[in-house]
């Protein structure tokens, strides 16, 4: 999977009906996919969640755990 269709999948999430169980599936397959953690990190902190403050850090927190118990 490239870094753009990772950012488009992140694009895609509806804040508004953000059903935890469902996202953080998305983002364990997305991490599954991106075998560059480091550039899912990049790109990951580029992405605009609309105003949800902390949420970056929330899911870059997991993913880096996702990271090190997959790999």
């Amino acid at each position: 999977m490239s870094r753009f269709n990772v950012i488009s999948e992140f694009k895609r999430i509806d804040f508004k009906k953000f059903n935890s169980v469902k996202f953080l599936r998305k983002v364990f397959n997305l991490v599954c996919k991106e075998a560059n953690f480091k550039v899912l990190h990049k790109k990951f902190h580029k992405l605009k969640f609309h105003g949800v403050t902390g949420l970056s850090h929330l899911l870059d927190g997991y993913i880096i755990s996702l990271t090190f118990y997959i790999w």
